[in-house]
């Protein structure tokens, strides 16, 4: 997620979602931010990557909603190493085109890592690695669309936008390193 070219336009999106809550998720590397109403999660980033925690607190209500709840035991599921029930993610904001890579992501298996050309391929886009990239930049569901299991093909583990240092945890988690 490129928050830092488009933190307003994300904080304006939550504003305008009504009856949406957040909640602060305690992920053992870095807390887990999921803003989501009854029936969808809106949102997830790891650490205050919009706005500090006053701001935070000062904009937008603390509550654990349906979506929330469900985001909270997929996570929980997650960290035990047990498959979870994905809770239903807002993707109105992305194109058909992305919503097929997520789509194509979301089959990768806990433990499996795949490349960005490989991904493009398996979403029927082939030499499309570079929007693929994109895509991943651009993904506001961390763990949920499990964007960290893209790995580049030369080798590395690459970037993520929740930091180096998190994506590394995930892949440990999950026994990829």
């Amino acid at each position: 997620m490129r928050t830092h070219l488009h933190r307003r336009k994300f904080i304006e999106y939550l504003r305008s979602c009504n009856g949406l809550g957040y909640y602060q998720y305690p992920f053992p590397i870095a807390s887990l931010y999921l803003f989501g109403d009854d029936t969808t999660l809106r949102f997830a980033f790891f650490g205050c990557a919009l706005m500090d925690g006053r701001d935070l607190a000062a904009q937008f209500v603390e509550a654990r909603t349906r979506s929330i709840d469900r985001a909270v035991r997929f996570l929980d599921a997650y960290l035990e190493k047990k498959p979870g029930m994905l809770p239903s993610l807002d993707l109105s904001r992305y194109t058909e085109k992305q919503r097929k890579v997520y789509r194509a992501l979301s089959e990768t298996k806990f433990g499996v890592v795949t490349s960005y050309n490989e991904l493009a391929v398996r979403a029927a886009m082939p030499g499309a690695a570079r929007f693929v990239g994109s895509c991943m930049a651009d993904n506001i569901f961390p763990v949920f669309i499990p964007c960290h299991r893209v790995l580049p093909s030369s080798g590395g583990i690459g970037d993520y936008s929740g930091g180096i240092e998190i994506k590394r945890f995930l892949l440990q988690h999950e026994g990829v390193l």
